[in-house]
């Protein structure tokens, strides 16, 4: 896909007039470096006040920005002078961008192994992506648990880690004050934590109770612990509070209870 028809009017529709200004002079000095193109996204580096170039991101949808993302601290509404200046050296310099194959390409010539391998060397370089690697695969393809051949009780594997879902839910409602406080009005804290309920619906989808009420459980302990943080905002709890309602009783009422004591089914600790 190729870059839509830029123009500077476009641009500057996404920017405060200073964010213009500063970008604009950015853009004249030089300070933007390596520009790709992957797909429908631009990468670049842009010199600024840290030691280190920003780094830029920058989609399209259509023949508008799409996700646009720096490295740099600006969050004061509008783009910031470095996506500004990336912009400019799209629209006046289409021609230095250098084109490089996207991420599905690049996956695309790998196999199974060589795939698995890039994930242990990247998790080797940054340890903390395994966490987001699990709930991906948590939620994707979850553990499948053979029964015995002996007439027995299911087996009681629970993959779901209720400690990181609780850290989650925390650090989703401490990021909305963070928003709130530097002048954002929607409520981002609501979509994302219904996300994580419908994730644990997914559990329950696939017959796995035990993981649906684990992580049912986590996600209403750390609601009920932390929403205080976001109160003073008026973040709603009604949307969240209907939809674990939901799940909890789709996740109860498709149970074997014959199988799980009225205590495990009502709380459950993991």
């Amino acid at each position: 896909m190729s870059i839509p028809q830029l123009s500077q009017e476009m641009i500057r529709r996404y920017a405060s007039s200073q964010s213009w200004q500063r970008g604009e002079a950015y853009y004249h000095d030089g300070y933007v470096r390596r520009v790709v193109k992957r797909g429908n996204a631009i990468a670049a580096e842009v010199e600024g006040n840290d030691i280190r170039p920003y780094q830029v991101s920058i989609g399209f949808e259509g023949e508008e920005l799409g996700t646009v993302y720096c490295s740099c601290p600006y969050d004061y509404g509008g783009i910031c002078k470095h996506i500004v200046a990336t912009l400019l050296v799209c629209l006046h310099e289409p021609e230095i961008i250098e084109l490089r194959p996207s991420l599905e390409a690049i996956l695309d010539r790998l196999n199974e192994v060589q795939t698995q391998n890039l994930i242990q060397e990247l998790v080797a370089d940054k340890p903390e992506l395994i966490n987001d690697i699990e709930h991906f695969a948590d939620r994707v393809a979850p553990p499948v648990v053979i029964a015995s051949s002996q007439e027995s009780k299911p087996q009681r594997q629970i993959t779901v880690d209720g400690n990181r879902i609780r850290s989650q839910v925390r650090y989703i409602l401490r990021d909305a004050v963070n928003h709130y406080e530097y002048g954002g009005e929607e409520d981002i804290a609501t979509e994302e934590i219904c996300s994580l309920i419908q994730d644990a619906q997914m559990y329950t989808q696939r017959g796995d109770t035990w993981n649906a009420v684990a992580m049912l459980t986590a996600i209403t302990e750390a609601c009920i612990e932390n929403w205080d943080l976001v109160d003073d905002y008026g973040v709603e709890y009604c949307e969240v509070a209907e939809a674990l309602n939901t799940v909890w009783c789709e996740t109860i009422l498709s149970a074997d209870i014959t199988d799980i004591s009225e205590a495990e089914i009502i709380y459950m600790k993991d």
